[in-house]
């Protein structure tokens, strides 16, 4: 399962990444916020391939939509 999380730099976001990141099942684990330190960061503290990064401001709806196509679920943690 490929699993997006939305907001992933925030608190509840950390928190959604740090569980969905230990589950066997996810095969990617897309983490998508308009921060890129905050994503950066939180996947040198996760420390799995499995992830990819996605800096793109809610507001950018292409993007986002682009980005969301990528993925089976999207957890939105804003």
């Amino acid at each position: 399962m490929k699993v997006l999380a939305i907001g992933a730099a925030g608190k509840m976001g950390k928190a959604v990444a740090a569980y969905f990141a230990s589950d066997p099942q996810v095969e990617v684990l897309g983490l998508l916020d308009a921060q890129p330190e905050g994503l950066e960061a939180l996947a040198r503290a996760g420390g799995t391939a499995r992830m990819q990064l996605h800096p793109i401001s809610i507001e950018d709806v292409e993007e986002l939509t682009r980005a969301m196509q990528q993925y089976d679920v999207a957890v939105v943690t804003l």
